[in-house]
Formats: C-alpha cells, structure tokens, sequence
C-alpha cells in the first residue's frame, strides 16, 4: 500500500452528508460528511541520503522522509474540491515489516472554506483518525475529526466529524 494512500487518508475520512438547521433558519454547515480523496495527481516522497544526514538516533535511522501530493477530493462521485498532503517519517522505518509512524498535515479545499487536519498516523499506515485543527470560510474556527481508510484503488475515504 502506498504511503501517500495511507497518510492522507489519515487526514480524509467521512459518514454521511449531514446539514442541521439553526434557529435563524439557515441551513448551517455540514457537521458530518463523507469525502474520498481521489489518488494523488501530485506526488513526490524525499528521502534523506546518509550524506545529508548530520545526527540520527539511533545510528542509521531512516527518519525524515517527506511525501507531497495533492489531488481531487469527491463526494458521492462528484469532485468537489482538492487536497494537499505532507506525511514526514518521524521514526525509524526498517522496510514494510516494521512502518514508522508518520506526521501528517492536510488541507482540504472545498466550495466553501478549507479544513485544516493534523495528526499522527502509527503502523500499520493503512489509516487512523487525525484532528480538525481549523479552516477558513464557512469552516471557520472548526474541530472534530477525520477518520480515515486507505483503498485498494489509491484513494482514501474520509469521514469528517465537526463539533462545537
């Protein structure tokens, strides 16, 4: 499984496209929705060589490899918008046998405002829930959660849990 796959769905995850009403009688936004971050049309992993390596702890750990991608985020189908995606080995990987865990941070932009995501995703790497840490337009000041599950296909499926 791809690890691009597998962090970003960390950050996108979803359970049903649910809108409430307020009591002026405006629809208020979504607390709850499902979204499937397409696979990456964008991707590049960087992985420190020994020569670029000043200290490591222990010896030789393989930490610090970067992974970028972007991509089409769709709900039921349909895109609706777009993510971007940094994952960073923040310890040891020794081979698919034994993953590090990952640092991940996310924005996803949709019609409306971005949501802003952040989390820490630990083996197996095939998905994990990170924190809604903020947004922009209608998600303004958000928290919660995205759920996240890794496909078979490349994509992620998210589900996005907002509170307060």
């Amino acid at each position: 499984m791809n690890r691009t796959s597998i962090a970003l769905g960390a950050v996108l995850a979803g359970a049903g496209f649910v809108a409430a009403g307020t009591s002026s009688g405006q629809a208020a936004p979504p607390d709850r929705f499902t979204l499937v971050a397409n696979a990456p049309t964008t991707s590049l992993l960087a992985r420190p060589c020994d020569d670029c390596i000043e200290y490591s702890q222990p010896e030789g750990a393989h930490i610090g490899g970067t992974e970028y991608d972007s991509g089409a985020v769709s709900e039921q189908g349909k895109v609706v918008g777009h993510f971007a995606f940094v994952g960073i080995g923040v310890t040891p990987f020794n081979g698919e046998d034994a993953p590090g865990e990952l640092q991940l941070t996310a924005t996803i932009s949709l019609p409306d405002g971005q949501l802003i995501c952040q989390g820490l995703e630990e083996p197996p790497l095939d998905g994990g829930v990170v924190a809604v840490t903020g947004g922009t337009g209608r998600f303004a000041n958000s928290r919660g959660t995205v759920r996240y599950t890794d496909n078979a296909d490349g994509s992620t499926t998210l589900h996005v849990n907002l509170v307060g």
